[in-house]
């Protein structure tokens, strides 16, 4: 299976993070995110490749960097985040790739267990579908790991041939369990603590750096750690950021 990765432009990464942090820190910290993610994606057995979809030269440089295919979202004749997701699942389609995972750059707690998890749970669901529907050929299922409050799509898998249209969004969960539906795919929905974790909000920030670490979110935590930001948001007290010093020097020394 593959992963399609799309990326918007890293300017434009975070917006709602804006109260409490500068426009490079956003930047700064959406790069440092997906690389968490692309770590996790092209170090786990089961996903063959990775795909990026993106506009600017962060992404590709980050795609160069994790060994994953990138393709230009401006060569591509869509638009919007809907419209980069059908065209990176058409163009996995037509390299003969049956399969794809759809994941986006600022879940970077998601993990290898979790990973296995959600991929364990598509392949029992196709078996299913094959055995109770001997007439297809092959699998017709959707797996979708939604955020912490079942609203949006942060994971979903699909076949690539599928008469699916994607709803990234608002209520991205709810639009696409009804796309599955329409499309005659079977579905099933699975919470992922990691990957229901989204970035978005200075709550999600703060919960990030409580988790992140040298063996999780690693890229996050090690940013986080380097630009003052974590020092920032636990307070500035010398003795707490000295401690946060100390962490990030080493880990990364």
């Amino acid at each position: 299976m593959w992963a399609l990765l799309p990326l918007k432009k890293f300017n434009a990464a975070k917006q709602r993070l804006a109260r409490i942090l500068a426009p490079d820190e956003r930047r700064g910290l959406f790069r440092a995110m997906v690389c968490d993610v692309l770590a996790v994606l092209q170090s786990h057995e089961e996903i063959d490749g990775v795909l990026v979809v993106g506009q600017d030269f962060a992404a590709r440089d980050l795609a160069n960097r994790f060994g994953a295919d990138f393709l230009d979202e401006s060569t591509l004749a869509a638009k919007g985040l809907n419209g980069a997701v059908h065209a990176g699942v058409q163009a996995l389609a037509l390299r003969g790739i049956e399969e794809v995972l759809v994941l986006h750059g600022d879940l970077p707690l998601i993990t290898h267990p979790e990973l296995s998890q959600l991929l364990d749970l598509h392949r029992q669901q196709n078996k299913f579908s094959v055995e109770n529907s001997p007439e297809l050929k092959q699998p017709r299922s959707v797996t979708i790991a939604p955020d912490k409050l079942a609203l949006g799509t942060n994971c979903l898998i699909c076949p690539t041939n599928a008469d699916m249209t994607f709803f990234y969004g608002s209520n991205s969960f709810s639009a696409h369990t009804r796309s599955a539906f329409h499309a005659g795919l079977q579905l099933k929905a699975i919470s992922l603590p990691g990957a229901s974790s989204d970035i978005d909000t200075s709550e999600d920030l703060h919960a990030l750096l409580r988790i992140a670490g040298p063996e999780r979110a690693a890229h996050s935590f090690h940013y986080l750690c380097s630009a003052g930001i974590a020092a920032r948001l636990r307070g500035s007290g010398a003795e707490i950021a000295a401690n946060l010093d100390e962490q990030y020097y080493r880990v990364s020394g």
